[in-house]
């Protein structure tokens, strides 16, 4: 399990280029010929063809996120199981949203009727609120998948306290540069200026 973390809008001139790149990893990957070094920098071209997508994983995100609330980034939250809007509150039910919005390959589709459309944008409002008592990232919204967004309120608050470099304590004892920390900063920078971050 990880955490893929996309800007909530992602410009079309970024994708088609992401499109580009994937394409030609992809062709450079069939090649019988092709040396792994070949491969290798041809997936990288694609990984920074993505400025809009960041992954990580469990250890990851964690230690991201130990180190974010000890420089005042993200900010302690907690949401519990009744915060979350319930289909039925609005007069539908979990299957009829499912049903309605799910298509054969797993993909959206827009809800037909109110009911459901009124939950989906409650729940598209939860999943934007902050519900935490101090300015930053609230730290529920990096703890799960479930598409929380961070917004570009809780980025700005977040980035002006980041330092440009971070170090973390190895089983060693010994601090060690945490790695990919300003492709992180830059990551959500980008995200301030597109609409926030979207997290699953």
């Amino acid at each position: 399990m990880g955490y893929d973390l996309y800007w909530v809008r992602v410009p079309a001139d970024l994708a088609a280029r992401a499109e580009l790149a994937l394409a030609a990893a992809e062709e450079v990957s069939k090649r019988a010929d092709a040396d792994p070094q070949t491969r290798d920098a041809a997936w990288e071209a694609y990984q920074r063809a993505q400025p809009y997508y960041f992954r990580l994983g469990n250890w990851g995100m964690g230690l991201r996120c130990d180190l974010m609330l000890e420089f005042g980034m993200v900010v302690p939250s907690a949401v519990r199981p009744e915060d979350w809007p319930q289909p039925e509150q609005f007069g539908t039910t979990v299957e009829k949203v499912t049903t309605e919005c799910l298509d054969a390959g797993g993909g959206m589709r827009k809800p037909t009727s109110p009911a459901v459309a009124a939950f989906l944008r409650a729940r598209h409002r939860f999943l934007r609120e902050h519900l935490a008592e101090r300015p930053g990232i609230p730290l529920h919204k990096l703890c799960s998948n479930d598409g929380w967004v961070v917004t570009p309120a809780d980025l700005r608050d977040a980035l002006r306290v980041a330092p440009e470099v971070a170090s973390y304590e190895a089983e060693d004892g010994i601090r060690k540069p945490l790695d990919r920390w300003i492709a992180w900063l830059e990551f959500l920078r980008g995200g301030g200026t597109h609409g926030g971050i979207e997290v699953w």
